[in-house]
C-alpha cells in the first residue's frame, strides 16, 4: 500500500458524485411565545463521502509540528488565498498534507469552508497532486 493512498483514493470517490454536500438552513421560529429558543445558525450537512474524507485527513498520522514547520519552510502565511493560489510545482507531500489539514481545522471555525474548497476544486487538486508524489 502507497504511503497516502488512505487520501488520495478519496479522488475517484470525489470526481464520481460531484455533490459534496448542502446547506442546512432551519427554520427560526418569529415569536418564540416567550420560551427560550436557542439560536441554530446554517450549517453543510456533508455526504458520507466527504465526511469520511475529512476524518481520514484529521486523523492522518502527521507528524507533530508538521504543519506549522511546512508553512514555515515555504514561507507561507496561513490564510485561504494563499492555500489555494499556491503554485504546486515544487510542494512536498508535507505540505500538501498540511493544506488539507488546515482546511478541515478552518471547517470547525467556519462553516462551509471544506465544501468551499471542494466545489472550487482545490481538494481534488491537492490529492491529485499527493498521488503523483506517492511512492
Amino acid at each position: 500500500m502507497k504511503k497516502y493512498q488512505a487520501l488520495t483514493e478519496y479522488v475517484a470517490r470525489l470526481e464520481k458524485d460531484k455533490n459534496y454536500g448542502a446547506w442546512i438552513r432551519p427554520e427560526r421560529p418569529i415569536d418564540s411565545g416567550g420560551e427560550f429558543m436557542p439560536y441554530v445558525g446554517d450549517y453543510v450537512r456533508y455526504t458520507d463521502t466527504v465526511i469520511d474524507l475529512m476524518c481520514e485527513i484529521a486523523h492522518f498520522n502527521a507528524e507533530p509540528g508538521m504543519v506549522k514547520n511546512a508553512f514555515k519552510e515555504n514561507a507561507i502565511e496561513y490564510n485561504e488565498y494563499n492555500l489555494k493560489n499556491f503554485d504546486l510545482t515544487h510542494a512536498t507531500p508535507e505540505l500538501i498534507i498540511s493544506f488539507l489539514q488546515k482546511v478541515v481545522k478552518n471547517e470547525r471555525f467556519r462553516d462551509g469552508a471544506f465544501l468551499e474548497a471542494l466545489e472550487e476544486g482545490y481538494i481534488t487538486k491537492w490529492l491529485t497532486k499527493l498521488a503523483d508524489m506517492d511512492e
